[in-house]
């Protein structure tokens, strides 16, 4: 016989499983009713997540604690990204002398920084937001 709320836990793993999939992460079946959730980095050697549940909506709320977490820092990454890319760009603009080729460059070389961080982040984005379609909190 199963614990209480693991089959619960593991319909709801399923509903996630576009995060799992993409993710080095599981859950573990604990004999006394707690369960585990993890996210393991194999590069580094250590578990980013690691925390106990009951409840598949205790389940459901580490997963979603935890793709907000990753959209937080792929957003602030691009951000970072951008204004470096575009500082570059701006760095050569000559303030004394308006020319019109210089902005169509630089609007050139910030869409390409743009597309860049579009193709860099953009299959994370697509995967994470297909595993949080509907499933944020109403405000």
């Amino acid at each position: 016989m199963m614990p209480e709320g693991w089959e619960e836990a593991l319909e709801m793993a399923e509903r996630y499983r576009d995060y799992f999939s993409e993710r080095d992460a599981d859950i573990a079946l604990g004999r006394s009713g707690t369960h585990f959730f993890y996210v393991y980095d194999r590069e580094h050697g250590y578990f980013e997540v690691f925390h106990t549940f009951h409840t598949a909506a205790e389940l459901e709320e580490l997963i979603l604690g935890t793709l907000a977490e990753d959209l937080e820092c792929m957003n602030a990454v691009m951000a970072e990204n951008l204004h470096e890319r575009f500082d570059l760009t701006d760095i050569n603009e000559t303030l004394d002398n308006y020319a019109p080729r210089f902005h169509m460059h630089t609007l050139a070389e910030q869409l390409k920084a743009v597309a860049g961080e579009q193709e860099k982040w953009g299959r994370m984005m697509a995967q994470t937001y297909r595993a949080l379609c509907g499933r944020l909190p109403q405000e």
